[in-house]
């Protein structure tokens, strides 16, 4: 479906609890009662500590909250309405993620991206790949502009 880079710089704030993605149907249904629509895959480029910010999650049926300390290269992959935030970048180095997000293949998500933002995306990639540019080096380029370690 899509696939970027999250980025959060020394001294970032964290970030409002939010779901990538809400309920087919207005809320209508359960999450209980529907299987994922889309999923997210978070890849941490660095081990990552509580001091970097990492995603926490918001557990539907006690309300506890788990941060998981991945380390780089681990892949976390969540249900697209899961509650979950950044939390705050206390660390003196950045925070880069890499994700994606795959669905079924009836869904769009016109709640985060347009179509042509879409269109778009998907255009550069194409053209990266055509000039022989692997995705990990795109992204190992990203991190180098960023001073990421």
């Amino acid at each position: 479906l899509y696939a970027g880079m999250l980025y959060a710089s020394p001294g970032a704030k964290g970030g409002k609890w939010h779901a990538d993605g809400g309920e087919l149907f207005g809320g209508a249904e359960s999450v209980d009662m529907l299987p994922p629509h889309a999923v997210a895959a978070v890849v941490s480029l660095v081990d990552m500590t509580a001091d970097l910010g990492p995603t926490e999650f918001r557990l539907r049926e006690s309300g506890e909250r788990v941060a998981p300390l991945l380390r780089a290269g681990d892949c976390l992959l969540f249900d697209y309405r899961t509650i979950h935030r950044a939390t705050p970048n206390r660390s003196a180095m950045a925070r880069p993620l890499a994700y994606c997000t795959f669905s079924r293949p009836w869904f769009v998500d016109t709640r985060n991206w347009s179509l042509d933002a879409c269109r778009c995306f998907w255009d550069v990639l194409r053209a990266a790949s055509d000039d022989g540019t692997t995705t990990g080096e795109v992204v190992r380029r990203r991190i180098d502009e960023a001073g990421a370690p």
